[in-house]
């Protein structure tokens, strides 16, 4: 991401400034930020693998799916709506003639019927069909492409892992330069703090002593 580049570029570019020359330690510390923007560019550049095959293997067979799948149907519901609506309205027409009717007029309605009412199941099944072949195909379409997405993921987070063990000895090299330099600091500090101890106490025995001279 844009924060995690920017971080490793922050890393990358930080200096330590030391009093006085630097001992081994104290280089292996300085030289820690480097190391930490070399891992954090490589999983970045994982992470923009992943992203990318995201696109390929995820959003593009969706959409392509959604398009050609689920809004395919449209078309046949109108079709199968059309036709509904055609043969409901021949029956109505041929439930109000009277019986009084010529019979050619009767038999023309009657084949007016059939005809409607071939098209409409015709429509209808061909509208069953779509729905069903839908109902399947999502069953691997919309789910596949979010397997292979979680793959990708998989892939990215074991590169991760595989970075991360790559520079394990550096790192647990720096943990013990770190533990080394804070003892080293620790003692030091105990050893300036008696030091000030005395030269206080010192100090306040000749001031005594000057007092009642």
């Amino acid at each position: 991401s844009k924060a995690q580049r920017s971080f490793a570029a922050t890393l990358d570019q930080f200096r330590f400034e030391f009093i006085g020359s630097q001992t081994e330690k104290e280089s292996s510390i300085v030289g820690a930020f480097q190391e930490f923007a070399k891992i954090v560019e490589e999983i970045e550049a994982q992470r923009d693998v992943m992203l990318d095959s995201a696109q390929a293997r995820l959003l593009t067979p969706l959409e392509r799916f959604r398009k050609e799948g689920i809004q395919g149907t449209k078309e046949f519901k109108k079709t199968f709506d059309r036709q509904s609506e055609k043969y409901l309205a021949t029956m109505d027409r041929c439930l109000a003639l009277s019986s009084k009717k010529k019979p050619n007029v009767l038999s023309d309605a009657d084949s007016q019927m059939d005809q409607e009412k071939t098209a409409f199941r015709a429509a209808a099944m061909e509208y069953v069909k779509v729905l069903l072949d839908v109902q399947e195909r999502k069953k691997f379409e919309f789910v596949e492409p979010l397997l292979g997405f979680m793959q990708d993921q998989m892939t990215f987070y074991h590169h991760s892992y595989v970075t991360f063990q790559h520079a394990s000895s550096f790192l647990n090299q720096l943990q013990v330069n770190i533990l080394n330099l804070r003892e080293v600091w620790n003692k030091g500090k105990e050893f300036t703090d008696s030091l000030m101890e005395v030269s206080s106490f010192s100090r306040g025995q000749i001031a005594q002593a000057l007092f009642f001279m």
